[in-house]
This record gives structure tokens, C-alpha cells and sequence, in this order.
């Protein structure tokens, strides 16, 4: 294997595709067989991206400035489009002469750090059968001279990205045409200029809500006044006594108009001698990326100041490995004793300005995840470097086994999912002591659908992780088409896996753990970000899911039935058994899954009854353990459709203790319910007792006669919606096997005569002892009087 982590995926050779499906695996066994799509079988690949949808984008030579030049935009499909949407943006520095048939031009704003002028574009519609190529052709002007890249893209209707391709192409437009360039020249060794953010641009934090965290300089970049004064004592250097300083700020424009300050950046205090530049002193932006530098050697001098794309925990390099850096003018001749206002500044060249997207991404990765170090069990931190280039096509992953870097393409910036998603990696990996887990079967791997076990959960933590920074669910990526809830799927989501194979279902079963809100049908449970989350990250090494929800429990922290609703929400089942509360019905969905576990314990010496209501005409199978590991059947009632299933467990001789109910759905198509009523009453001559359809559905009670006592049982409903169903429960204290029964079983029952009407039955006891008078209300609203006659 490569080791190569990709954005939600692999590295060179490890393709990922959002959507589709791959072989169903784990709890995937309770979707009641319903069939689920097959993985699509893609096959065009960007770095380890796999895609069903390629375009291929030519200039036939770079214009200069009034020159023209043709385009070609080359589609081709391995799936069917229909009505997919193609928009071809030119920067700028070109406009469309002739668009591409079929397309129309539309002039507007771009919400890249453009400052060159507005984007042209040219969008229209594309219908494309599987395996067909669709040809356009254009002209445009050079219009201004710059380097800007020209951005076409094929969205179709899926979030998941799979009918969605994309292709960027950087053209440089000189004055001549020796100045222009298919490409773009990139700064030499990483080093560039700046410039004043435009005037009424007040940069704010991009990400306000997240805290600031200050980072220190790695050791060797830390250069103090003092410190360097100690160091020339010692060589018996003599330096004046008042300190020069420096202020300002340092900033980066995404999108177009949007200033934001780059935070925890390193800030280099420099000055310039015939024989080289020396460093004076060092800091680091705070958290309005605002700094002030000073040293007692700097007046008289040549001074400016260096800003570089690194502090002790991470750096944004260039596909040379250089660290990008950005200096200000030079002051000439600085007065001793002064303070130089540097000014708001930011990159010159705006292709670079992604540059310190990526850099101030990685801080608000670092501004949530807790301790001083990515890991807090790190002594000396560890940096995270960051490859990109406004031209790059390597990415986007982490290099788990090689460099440990994480490689980006060039619009992988605008995405801060991919940043931070990546950045999971490379956390995870310092976690775990560079013992990153296994992950087979990830050549390709989808967010949607089986891999494997270590898959899912290398790849779901990460999805985890950048949810968690952001606070939001979602999986964005702008430039591939990507839009990706991770939360809000559950059993029976369309195009969706089972089971923790499946990294969306992991990431979504640690977003449900972690948050407060509650989700359709059974997430209730939160307990905040990072939390015993990231507390079991730090406990030790878990080479899958299922391992770091065992090492959960082993460290103490709650593995219960209720924090198991959120895992069971995003279809993973390790032993769910959905607690029943007296009286509180609980709306299931049907029939995915197939079985629906639960679990109560009985309370009171009286009999309880546990009572399904299937959607119309449907059926429902209702089964009763003794056991949580479901061995021991006790009872099981499946009576037809439309039928209202019960079991009754008399607690007058059964211990009192656990008792685990099942559903089985595969009969029912909607949402049913479930009760549990514990008796906690004996029946009374008369009394009224309110049920409200469709909730309440079964009430117990006990009629405890001595024998041969006859009793007629009577319940007469208060309104013409009403429709009863009377049974009496019988058991022999003698025979265990009878303490449990189904519906069928009844010593007596009565019903069929419709709504509004009485049911009534009468029955002679055969023993002394406690017999369950069960009520089911089948439908309707309103108040049963509920009657009992002895002699």
C-alpha cells in the first residue's frame, strides 16, 4: 500500500467516490433484503479521486494582452447526465469572444481573491448518455496581463458528487506574447510581496466562533532581543539600549472582499546587509493577526519585515517544499527609538492568498482540538507541513507511511473540509505514535457504502473531525460538487450502506454522540465535543470503530443503551436494546430495520403488557426474551395484519427483572408503534380510562378473584371512533411457561363489534390467583369505561 491518506481517501492509487454502494456488511443484515445500489464503476481519476464524470480543459497557447486564443472543453461521461450543469469561468484577464455552442455568457462577481476584475462565464445545460463525449469549443481575449486560472465544471444533480467533475487550468497573460505562459511561475524559494488591504476592508476572523489559541514558535525560530543580546555578550558585541519596534497586521481576501487575519503566523523583524540579511527578532500574530516586534539593533538600519507560513505545529509549503513567505516593504534608514506602522497588509499575487486559507484552516483545527500539541501526549510538538500550489494536481491526502505531510490540489483551499478532514489524518496518526491503523479495501472507498472496518474508521474520524471543528455536519467540497450531509441519514437512507464498514455511517454515529440535538428515531443522547470523545481518542490505540467503542467502555465512560441510540441511528448495532418506559409510546420506522430490539424491566408485582400497532395494513411480529443476548424465547405473537400484537408477562410469579421485546417489521411498510404498560393497578367495579389513537394502545390491570368466581368484563367506549379489544390473561403458578403469553393465548377475549360499541366477556376462574385484564384500544380517541360484574 501507498500510504497515502486521501480527502476521504486514499493517496496515488486509491480512488474515493461519494455515493454508491459496495457489498452490504455488519448490521447492513436488517434491511429486511431491500436491494441497495451497486457501487457506480468509475474509473477517471484526479490524484486518488475516482469520478464518473471527466473534463479535460485546453488553451491552444497563452495570449498576450489584446490577443485571442481557443479553448477546448472536452466532457465525457461513465454515467447518464441529464440536465447537468456546465459553467466555464474565465478570470479577469479573459472574456468570452465566441462561447461554446450551447453555452451562454454571464458576467459576475468571484468569490476568489480575483483583484483583476469579474469572472466571465459561460453555463448552460448538458444531457449526456454513459460513455459519451461531448465536444465544446470557444474563443477568448486577453484582456489584462496576470496569472489567474480558467475553472469549468459539470455539476449534476447528485450531493454526492458522482454525476460532478471539474478541471482547472492556470494561463499566465503577459504584456507580450514572451510574457505569457500556459501555467504560472510560482516565487522563487517561496517568497513574495505584499500589499495594502484595500481600503474599507476591516479583516475579521473567518471563524469568530472558535476559540483562539495562542502557538508558539518551533525552538530554532524563536529569536528574541534578549536573547540575541545574551548571545553577543558573550562574543563581546556592543548594541545600543532603546528599542525600534514594528506593528501592523497580516491578512489574507477569501472570498473576493472578505479580509480575514492570519493568525498564530510567524513574524520575522529583518534587516539588510551588503553581505546578507539577518534576522533581528521573531514573533507571532495573535488572534487579529496583529503583531509588534522590536529589537535595540535595529535603528539605522534597512529593516522590513518577513512573514512566513509556519509556527511550532504547522506550515503551508510549496510543491518544492519551500515555506511560503511574504515581505513587506523596506524601511530605510530606521530611526532609533521609533515605532513603524507596517499597515494592514496581505499577499500581492492573490493566486497565493489560498496560501493562508490553508494556514488559517489549520488553526482552527488546532484553536478546537484541546492540549498545547495536536496531542496532548506530545512533549515536544509536532508540526503538520502542508503541500499546495496554485497549480498542484497532487492531493489531497496525508502521507501516513512517507513524509507525513498533507498534500493539497490547487482548489482544495476553498474547501475547508478537505484541510481539516486531511488534518484528521495526520492528528490521528500523532495520537496513535505514527502506528496509523490498517485500512484494506480502500482502493476505492466511498463516504456512502462498505469498505472495511479499519476504512471506515480512519477515514470516519476524520470526516468526524472536521465536522466537529466547524460544527456542522456536513462534507463540503466546492470544487468537486460535494455536498454531504453526515448526520441525517438513518436505516433505509437512499443510496446508503449498513454498519460501521461504512466511514459515513461512523462519522455520523460520533457526530450523534457528540451532539445535543435530537434526530428521528432514536438519537436523543449528547454529550459535547471533543469530550469522552477525543478522551478515548488519547486512551489508547483503536484499530477500528468497534475497538474505540469497547475502549470507551474499559476507560469508564458511558456505553449504555442510551448513548448506543446514536451509534444504532447511524445503522451500527452493537447489542442496541431501545429502553420501553411505562406508558411512553415509542414511533419506529418500517420495515427497515428488519428486527428492532428494546428492553424493560418489570417493576411491580402486577402483569405488564408490551403492545405494537402496525402502520395500515400492515403486520408486525412481536417477540419476547428472557435474555439480552435473545436465547430464550419466551413468547412471540404475529396475529396478521392491521392486527395490534401483544405479549403479558404476569410478575405475580415471575421474577420480577429484565425482560427484552423484538420487533420483527418485514410485514409493515411506514411507522409503527410500541407501548409498554406496567400494571401497577387491580380492576375496579367501574372506571374510566382515557386512550388517545394512535398512541395509546394497551392499559393493563389485574383482577385478582378466588376460584370459580365468574366475572363479566365489560369496556364501553365514549364515542363513535372508538373501537375496543378485551382479553383476559391467564397463567399457572405452577408452570414458568405460562407467566409469559402472546395475544393468542388468552382465557378470554372480546372484540369485532366496531367501533362504538361495547366488548364485553365473561369468564369463570379456574384457580384463585391474579388474572391481566388487557385493553387494547384499536382506534379512536376518548374514554373506556371499564366495567367489572362478579358473582
Amino acid at each position: 500500500m501507498s500510504g497515502l491518506r486521501g480527502a476521504l481517501a486514499l493517496g496515488t492509487g486509491f480512488a474515493l467516490v461519494f455515493g454508491g454502494t459496495a457489498a452490504a456488511s455488519g448490521s447492513a443484515a436488517q434491511t429486511s433484503g431491500k436491494a441497495k445500489p451497486t457501487a457506480p464503476k468509475c474509473t477517471f481519476t484526479q490524484g486518488e479521486w475516482a469520478r464518473c464524470v471527466r473534463v479535460v480543459t485546453k488553451l491552444d497557447h497563452a495570449p498576450a494582452v489584446g490577443g485571442t486564443a481557443k479553448i477546448s472543453i472536452d466532457v465525457t461521461a461513465q454515467t447518464d447526465l441529464s440536465g447537468a450543469r456546465v459553467e466555464a469561468d474565465l478570470p479577469g484577464t479573459l472574456t468570452w469572444v465566441t462561447a461554446p455552442e450551447g453555452l451562454a455568457v454571464r458576467h459576475l462577481d468571484s468569490a476568489a481573491p480575483l483583484p483583476l476584475g469579474p469572472l466571465d462565464r459561460a453555463q448552460g445545460s448538458l444531457t449526456l448518455a454513459r460513455g459519451a463525449t461531448r465536444h465544446f469549443e470557444g474563443t477568448v481575449r486577453a484582456g489584462a496581463a496576470g496569472a489567474a486560472p480558467v475553472d469549468v465544471r459539470v455539476s449534476g444533480a447528485k450531493q454526492d458528487g458522482t454525476d460532478s467533475g471539474a478541471d482547472r487550468t492556470f494561463v499566465t497573460v503577459g504584456a507580450t506574447p514572451a510574457q505569457s505562459l500556459l501555467g504560472y511561475r510560482a516565487p522563487a524559494k517561496g517568497i513574495s510581496g505584499s500589499t495594502t488591504v484595500p481600503a474599507g476592508a476591516t479583516p475579521r476572523r473567518a471563524t469568530p466562533d472558535l476559540p483562539y489559541k495562542k502557538v508558539q514558535l518551533a525552538k530554532r525560530d524563536q529569536i528574541s532581543d534578549a536573547s540575541r543580546h545574551a548571545a553577543d555578550k558573550k562574543s563581546g558585541a556592543v548594541h545600543a539600549d532603546a528599542l525600534t519596534c514594528f506593528k501592523g497586521s497580516y491578512n489574507y481576501d477569501f472570498p473576493a472582499g472578505t479580509s480575514h487575519p492570519s493568525i498564530n503566523l510567524q513574524v520575522q523583524l529583518r534587516v539588510k546587509h551588503w553581505y546578507g540579511d539577518s534576522t533581528l527578532g521573531t514573533t507571532i500574530t495573535d488572534s487579529n493577526g496583529r503583531y509588534q516586534i522590536c529589537s535595540s539593533d535595529a535603528g539605522g538600519e534597512d529593516a522590513y519585515i518577513r512573514f512566513v507560513a509556519e509556527n511550532g505545529q504547522w506550515s503551508v509549503r510549496d510543491t518544492d517544499d519551500d515555506v511560503y513567505q511574504f515581505v513587506s516593504q523596506t524601511f530605510k534608514n530606521v530611526g532609533e527609538g521609533t515605532t513603524t506602522d507596517v499597515g494592514f497588509l496581505q499577499p500581492a499575487d492573490a493566486n497565493l492568498m489560498p496560501s493562508l486559507h490553508i494556514f488559517d484552516e489549520a488553526n482552527d483545527a488546532k484553536s478546537w482540538t484541546p492540549g498545547a500539541c495536536w496531542s496532548s501526549k506530545d512533549h515536544d510538538c509536532r508540526q503538520i507541513p502542508y503541500n499546495w500550489s496554485p497549480t498542484s494536481t497532487k492531493g489531497a491526502f496525508y502521507d501516513t507511511h512517507g513524509d507525513k505531510h498533507v498534500y493539497l490540489t490547487g482548489p482544495d483551499p476553498d474547501s475547508r473540509s478537505v484541510v481539516v478532514h486531511e488534518t484528521g489524518h495526520a492528528v490521528m496518526d500523532d495520537v496513535y505514535g505514527d502506528h496509523f491503523p490498517d485500512y484494506p479495501n480502500c482502493s476505492p472507498h466511498y463516504v456512502m457504502s462498505a469498505s472495511s472496518t479499519g476504512c471506515a474508521w480512519t477515514e470516519g474520524f476524520a470526516d468526524w473531525y472536521q465536522s466537529a471543528v466547524y460544527h456542522d455536519p456536513r462534507y463540503v467540497d466546492t470544487h468537486r460538487g460535494l455536498n454531504i450531509d453526515l448526520e441525517n441519514q438513518t436505516w433505509g437512507t437512499s443510496t446508503w450502506q449498513d454498519g460501521d464498514t461504512v466511514e459515513g455511517r461512523v462519522a455520523g454515529a460520533l457526530n450523534d454522540i457528540a451532539d445535543y440535538g435530537s434526530e428521528k428515531y432514536w438519537d436523543d443522547y449528547g454529550e459535547g465535543a471533543p469530550g469522552h470523545i477525543w478522551d478515548t481518542l488519547l486512551a489508547g490505540f483503536s484499530a477500528t470503530f468497534h475497538d474505540f467503542w469497547n475502549l470507551r467502555g474499559q476507560k469508564g465512560y458511558d456505553v449504555s443503551d442510551q448513548v448506543q441510540a446514536s451509534v444504532y441511528q447511524n445503522t451500527i448495532d452493537y447489542g442496541f436494546r431501545n429502553p420501553l418506559a411505562d406508558n411512553q409510546t415509542l414511533t419506529r420506522p418500517a420495515p427497515v430495520p428488519a428486527q428492532q430490539n428494546y428492553h424493560y424491566a418489570t417493576k411491580y408485582v402486577y402483569w405488564s403488557v408490551t403492545a405494537v400497532r402496525p402502520p395500515a395494513g400492515g403486520s408486525l411480529g412481536l417477540e419476547m426474551y428472557g435474555d439480552r443476548d435473545q436465547k430464550q424465547l419466551l413468547a412471540k405473537s404475529a396475529d396478521g395484519p392491521d392486527v395490534v400484537d401483544f405479549v403479558a408477562v404476569d410478575s405475580n410469579h415471575r421474577p420480577l427483572g429484565e425482560t427484552y421485546p423484538r420487533v420483527d417489521t418485514t410485514g409493515s411498510n411506514g411507522e409503527y408503534r410500541i407501548q409498554l404498560s406496567q400494571g401497577t393497578r387491580q380492576l375496579q367495579d367501574s372506571e374510566a380510562i382515557a386512550m388517545t389513537a394512535p398512541d395509546d394502545i394497551v392499559t393493563v390491570r389485574d383482577m385478582c378473584v378466588p376460584a370459580n368466581t365468574k366475572a363479566t368484563i365489560t369496556a364501553t367506549p365514549s364515542g363513535p371512533s372508538q373501537d375496543a379489544e378485551l382479553f383476559l390473561m391467564a397463567s399457572d403458578p405452577a408452570q414458568s411457561s405460562t407467566w409469559v403469553q402472546p395475544r393468542a393465548f388468552a382465557a378470554a377475549k372480546a372484540g369485532g363489534q366496531g367501533p362504538g360499541k361495547a366488548e364485553s366477556f365473561t369468564y369463570t376462574a379456574t384457580a384463585g390467583g391474579c388474572y391481566g385484564v388487557v385493553l387494547v384500544n384499536k382506534a379512536g380517541s376518548g374514554s373506556y369505561t371499564l366495567t367489572l360484574a362478579k358473582s
